[in-house]
């Protein structure tokens, strides 16, 4: 079964928005046909393809950010700041900015690709001997009888 106007208008919108609910709204259906298309194997199958596609748009917008930078306007007590270029004969004002990358960006981009190299995790393993893990609960025992002597000189006041 061969997918519909609607539905491929619908996959196309998703993968430029990544949202369910605009894809529905551009494609002039609701949001909940959706979930009810995808029982349909041909649909699921090329609602997954635009899910990557979203996903791939999303991966190279991150690096993009992070690696090249966006531009964005200097600001200084409130107001953009020009600058005077000129333009053939003519001066005209042109907005100061400046490159910003996105060290957090890239930090979340170098995780998600090499997560082996750039994990938050490091997995320890630890081998106690048998006279530790005893001299590690006699220890309990006597801070635990410590804290009862404490709180019984308090209630009694001596």
């Amino acid at each position: 079964m061969a997918l519909s106007k609607v539905q491929r208008n619908f996959l196309t919108s998703y993968e430029l928005h990544g949202s369910i609910t605009a894809a529905a709204d551009e494609a002039g259906s609701q949001r909940t046909l959706h979930y009810r298309w995808l029982d349909n194997p041909e649909y699921k199958a090329a609602f997954e393809q635009a899910e990557e596609n979203a996903c791939q748009a999303v991966d190279r917008e991150i690096r993009r950010r992070a690696v090249e930078g966006i531009e964005e306007p200097v600001v200084y007590q409130g107001r953009i700041s020009y600058e005077r270029v000129r333009v053939g004969k003519k001066y005209v004002k042109k907005p100061v900015t400046i490159n910003r990358k996105s060290d957090i960006l890239l930090m979340f981009y170098a995780k998600s690709k090499r997560p082996n190299v750039y994990r938050d995790n490091a997995k320890v393993e630890l081998e106690l001997s048998v006279p530790l893990i005893e001299a590690l609960k006699e220890g309990r025992k006597r801070l635990l009888e410590e804290n009862e002597r404490s709180s019984s000189d308090n209630i009694t006041g001596s």
